[in-house]
């Protein structure tokens, strides 16, 4: 029986065995399977991704040979500041822009040619404040440049005016902006606008600060100064100073990149008159139309010279698009950076805010002045050197703020700010800072009255009752009764009877001062002293007998308990003593 029970367990498990053996090896085969599927997918879609891409890649070749790297200008005011001494006010612009260049390196256009309204005794500086390295990368740089005149250039290479890198800054290269007011193409000659031309030879945007100081009276003409930039010389070489003579063609050729609309009559609109420019063409502080050109269009900013933006809102009938108008596309052999949203101009301002501040004096509650407008500050620029806010501070001295103010004999004292005023100290705004204050009138008749009668009255109430009051009643109280009971009463009473007296007559004395004494005090009858004599007497017996009938009636507990415990006590002293007899006589 044991040897039949071994021998079935045995082959149970021979068979359990043998089955999961198979379903192991089956699982396996399905694991197999699908890591197969997983590896050979893959492998079939990215095959056929790269197909697509490189069909893509080259169809791009093929189709399209134009390459934006964004936009091509962008000009960007920032706002006026006046100098240190007050006598010059400051217009200053960040201006950025990339050449058009080629796969070739034939057809560029590597030069921005910036106008500047021309006004009496201005000045014009440049900086170079971004460039390239060997590698393209951006630098931020500050470094001056040196103006040189057109006709110069001749006398030197003209790589020379090139933009240079930052390797080449660090090596010592001076970087150069060139006069071109003096040559003579065209309009240019017509004296409304200073011109100057900046030249580069390598690819992606660079950046420069251009400021235009002007005397503070003639700054006071102008609010909004704008200033033009756009690229105007096709070449068929790259770099250096381009013009007519090196084979060049100028853009200003074609009409919709022309400066102003009409160059016949000579009218370059703002350009050529700043006075004239309007809200109409500003917002927040930015151009938004050209002033002098409308088919010129506006490049949004962004502050980033590394990134220049493309034009916004172009109408194809009077954009300047380079790319059609050379029919870049034809040869595709050729690969051309250069944007098609960008017409390679633009223009900006930037402009002059001024405020003041000023001072009233009014009668509270009115618009009435009780004297002229106090100018703290006359119109003067809102921005100092530095481009910070000026900053102000009024009432810090008796002129700025009297304490009071006399008209026609009547005096006014101040009150205060009145609720509409600006602050007494802050910054200045473009407008008026207006301060006001406050002042009430003082009347003298109302202010001495009150002191008489407030001294006078509580004086003679205080000094007279007060007096009669404290002087007579307390005496009579206290020297009268004490003497009359205690001198009198000890030879008719018994050696007991102060006791009694003392402890009870406070009580009484306590009640009665008030009816016995404030009338008639010492000098009273011998009968009358009798009878108040006789009525203490009454009093204090009643009292006595009083008090020893409270004591009959106490309980006389501490007695009666002390029986109750003897009592107890003996019992219990009983108990134990016959119980030691019994304890004895059992032990004998």
């Amino acid at each position: 029986m044991n040897k039949l029970l071994k021998f079935g367990i045995a082959s149970l498990s021979v068979f359990v065995l043998n089955a999961y053996i198979q379903t192991n090896a089956k699982a396996d085969e399905q694991v197999a399977t699908t890591n197969i599927a997983i590896l050979e997918s893959p492998s079939a879609n990215f095959s056929t991704s790269a197909t697509d891409e490189n069909t893509t890649s080259t169809e791009i070749l093929k189709n399209d040979n134009i390459i934006s790297n964004g936009g091509q200008v962008n000009v960007e005011g920032q706002n006026a500041t006046v100098s240190t001494d007050g006598k010059s006010v400051t217009y200053s612009y960040t201006v950025a822009y990339q050449r058009i260049s080629s796969s070739t390196h034939g057809q560029t256009v590597n030069d921005l040619l910036i106008r500047i309204p021309k006004i009496k005794d201005a000045t014009v500086k440049f900086t170079l404040i971004g460039t390239r390295d060997a590698k393209g990368k951006p630098i931020n740089v500050n470094a001056p440049m040196k103006e040189i005149g057109f006709d110069d250039t001749e006398n030197y290479d003209r790589e020379t005016f090139n933009t240079p890198t930052s390797e080449e800054l660090e090596s010592g290269k001076t970087p150069y902006v060139v006069n071109t007011s003096n040559y003579e193409y065209g309009y240019m000659t017509d004296g409304k606008v200073e011109s100057y031309g900046l030249f580069t030879n390598f690819d992606k945007s660079q950046a420069y600060k251009v400021e235009v100081t002007v005397p503070i009276d003639e700054a006071k003409k102008i609010k909004y100064l704008p200033i033009d930039a756009r690229m105007i010389w096709k070449s068929s070489q790259e770099g250096g100073v381009q013009s007519y003579e090196t084979g060049s063609q100028n853009l200003e050729e074609y009409s919709n990149h022309h400066l102003a609309v009409d160059l016949d009559n000579g009218d370059i609109g703002g350009m050529g008159d700043p006075s004239s420019i309007d809200e109409s063409y500003v917002r927040n502080g930015h151009l938004i139309k050209s002033v002098s050109n409308p088919n010129t269009y506006i490049t949004p900013n962004n502050g980033d010279w590394t990134r220049i933006p493309e034009d916004t809102n172009i109408d194809k009938s009077t954009f300047f698009n380079y790319v059609d108008k050379f029919t870049l596309r034809a040869n595709t052999n050729v690969v051309y950076y250069v944007s098609e949203k960008e017409d390679m101009a633009d223009q900006d301002v930037s402009a002059l805010y001024t405020g003041n501040v000023v001072v009233d004096y009014l009668i509270k509650g009115t618009n009435q002045k009780l004297k002229e407008t106090y100018n703290k500050i006359s119109e003067l620029p809102i921005y100092d050197s530095t481009g910070e806010l000026v900053t102000y501070k009024v009432g810090d001295n008796n002129i700025e703020r009297p304490d009071k103010i006399m008209v026609d004999g009547i005096t006014y004292r101040l009150v205060g700010l009145s609720t509409s005023s600006d602050s007494e100290t802050g910054t200045l705004k473009n407008g008026t800072v207006h301060i006001a204050y406050e002042y009430e009138k003082e009347i003298i008749t109302t202010t001495v009255e009150p002191t008489t009668t407030t001294t006078v009255e509580p004086t003679t109430t205080t000094t007279v009752e007060p007096t009669t009051t404290t002087t007579v009643e307390p005496t009579t109280t206290t020297t009268v009764e004490p003497t009359t009971t205690t001198t009198v009463e000890p030879t008719t009473t018994t050696t007991v009877e102060p006791t009694t007296t003392t402890t009870v007559e406070p009580t009484i004395t306590t009640v009665e001062p008030t009816t016995t004494t404030t009338v008639d005090p010492i000098p009273g009858s011998s009968s009358e002293s009798g009878q108040i004599q006789s009525f203490s007497s009454e009093k204090a017996t009643e009292a006595e007998s009083k008090s020893v009938a409270e004591q009959a009636q106490l309980p006389n507990t501490g007695e009666a308990n002390s029986k109750l415990f003897f009592t107890i006590a003996s019992i219990l002293m009983g108990f134990f003593g016959i119980s030691l007899l019994k304890k004895t006589h059992d032990n004998k």
